[in-house]
C-alpha cells in the first residue's frame, strides 16, 4: 500500500471518528422522554434517527460488498431493535466502525482505488474510495440532523459541540 493511500484511508477513519464520537455527545443529551420527538410528519423520529446513525458504519460497508435489499434491512432492524440507551448505541456503532476500519484498512491499493461494486438499489458501479468518502458524508449528513433536534428540543448546543472532544 503506498504512503499516500493509506494516510487517505487513516484521515477518513479519523474524521469518521470524529463524526462519531460527536454525536455521541449528541445523544448523550436526549432525555427520555424526547425519543418520540419528530420534528415534522415526514421525518424520522429522534429515535429511528439516532438508530439510523447507529447502523451507518455496518450498513454502508455491507452496501458497499453488495450485500441485497433483504441483508441490509435484517442488519437495520437489528439496530432498530436496540433500546434508547446511549451507552448501547454508542457500543454498537463503535463495533461497526471497527469493522469498517477493518474492511477497508485491509484492502489493496489496487482495490481500494479501481474495485467497483454496484449496491441493489441502483444500476451503476462505484469505487471502494468513493464508498469510504460516502459513508463519511453519511454519518455527518446525518449528525447535522441529529444537532438540528436536539437544539430544537431546548438542549444547549453549539458548533463547539460538533468539533471539539
Amino acid at each position: 500500500m503506498t504512503n499516500g493511500t493509506a494516510k487517505m484511508k487513516e484521515q477518513l477513519f479519523e474524521e469518521f471518528e470524529l463524526g462519531m464520537r460527536t454525536a455521541w455527545r449528541l445523544i448523550g443529551r436526549i432525555r427520555p422522554e424526547q425519543w418520540s420527538y419528530r420534528p415534522a410528519d415526514n421525518m424520522r423520529t429522534l429515535q429511528e434517527l439516532v438508530h439510523h446513525i447507529a447502523s451507518l458504519p455496518e450498513v454502508d460497508v455491507m452496501i458497499a460488498k453488495e450485500a441485497t435489499e433483504d441483508e441490509v434491512r435484517a442488519a437495520e432492524k437489528t439496530y432498530a431493535r436496540l433500546d434508547c440507551d446511549a451507552e448501547a448505541l454508542t457500543a454498537a456503532m463503535g463495533r461497526g466502525f471497527e469493522g469498517l476500519k477493518q474492511h477497508y484498512g485491509a484492502m489493496s491499493d489496487e482495490e481500494f482505488l479501481h474495485r467497483a461494486t454496484t449496491p441493489y438499489y441502483v444500476n451503476h458501479p462505484t469505487l471502494q474510495s468513493r464508498w469510504l468518502l460516502e459513508t463519511v458524508t453519511h454519518l455527518f449528513h446525518h449528525r447535522s440532523q441529529l444537532f438540528q433536534y436536539v437544539k430544537a428540543l431546548g438542549h444547549d448546543v453549539t458548533m463547539m459541540d460538533l468539533y471539539v472532544l
